[in-house]
């Protein structure tokens, strides 16, 4: 009853427990410790004959059917467009932790991380190509890459936000007794680090797949951590599922809100300070109750 007027969803007991019991706080980076708001910055077209808002306008034809940050990202910039134009494609496949794929005028076209459509669909850059996504990358932007018949057709640039509050919760995190705190993204290496700097984070692994992930909070459970995972995305369920407790950000994805132990019912990441609160007074709560009762049983046999 107090976790649902403190905005959040406790499922069962054993979750509050089990939060209480936790030692190390792990959280994904986008949607969680940021605003999960991304916002398109820069459209970039390579190929002869396509413009940026061609770009963009690809992009969000196949990237519609897909609720992610970075997918709806795309499909706002395209909304707010003078001329936005939809292409027709085949069906849309949908890889996990990479992007999608389709077929645009007979040519094969993906959306996704550089891993995605650069290495796996065999591409290469050119040296101007190269200079461009290291200039966005300098300047700490997440980057999409769009591949159609086999070339880079352009790059999509987008920023996100940290959460205003971000810095208080982990700092009151801190003060309730967790000893260390860690961030798990697939963004970047560069930006992810800037940003753990920036919050004081201990530990931060970057451009990681959703099962790097779930192999990380493995072995740090080897190691005798007892770890609460903070997530928001598809990707994020085999984390949450593999963590001590796992609790899932308000705005997530269902897959995320089903895996998770506790899910918040705000979109505020104060209220996972909140949630460890009430698993600590909860736990005091139940020693005391335990004390009181074993003082009385004892006073009442020794009475007898």
């Amino acid at each position: 009853y107090e976790g649902g007027r403190s905005g959040m969803l406790v499922k069962g007991a054993g979750a509050l427990e089990r939060l209480a019991e936790a030692d190390t706080f792990v959280f994904d980076k986008t949607g969680t410790l940021t605003s999960g708001k991304l916002e398109v910055t820069d459209s970039l077209a390579f190929l002869p004959g396509y413009g940026p808002q061609d770009i963009l306008n690809m992009a969000a034809s196949v990237e519609e059917h897909y609720f992610h940050p970075m997918a709806m990202a795309v499909v706002e910039a395209a909304r707010r467009l003078d001329r936005p134009h939809h292409f027709n494609h085949k069906e849309v496949e949908f890889i996990v932790a990479h992007g999608v794929a389709s077929e645009i005028e007979g040519r094969r076209i993906v959306v996704g991380s550089r891993h995605f459509v650069i290495e796996d669909e065999g591409i290469a850059l050119s040296d101007e190509q190269t200079r461009q996504i290291e200039r966005l990358q300098h300047e700490g932007k997440t980057l999409l890459y769009i591949g159609f018949g086999g070339q880079l057709l352009g790059l999509l640039a987008m920023r996100d936000s940290l959460r205003p509050n971000t810095p208080a919760t982990l700092r009151r995190l801190r003060s309730l007794g967790v000893r260390r705190i860690l961030m798990l993204t697939g963004d970047h290496p560069e930006r992810a680090e800037a940003l753990a700097a920036e919050l004081g984070i201990d530990e931060c692994h970057a451009g990681l797949l959703p099962q790097d992930k779930a192999d990380i909070l493995q072995a740090l459970s080897g190691s005798g951590a007892k770890i609460a995972f903070v997530g928001d995305g598809v990707n994020d369920a085999p984390a949450l599922t593999g963590s001590h407790v796992g609790i899932s950000m308000h705005q997530g994805a269902d897959i995320a809100r089903l895996a998770s132990d506790i899910a918040l019912l705000e979109d505020d990441i104060a209220r996972v300070a909140d949630a460890r609160a009430l698993a600590l007074a909860t736990r005091r709560l139940i020693d005391s109750n335990f004390r009181l009762t074993v003082g009385l049983n004892t006073s009442i046999l020794s009475a007898a």
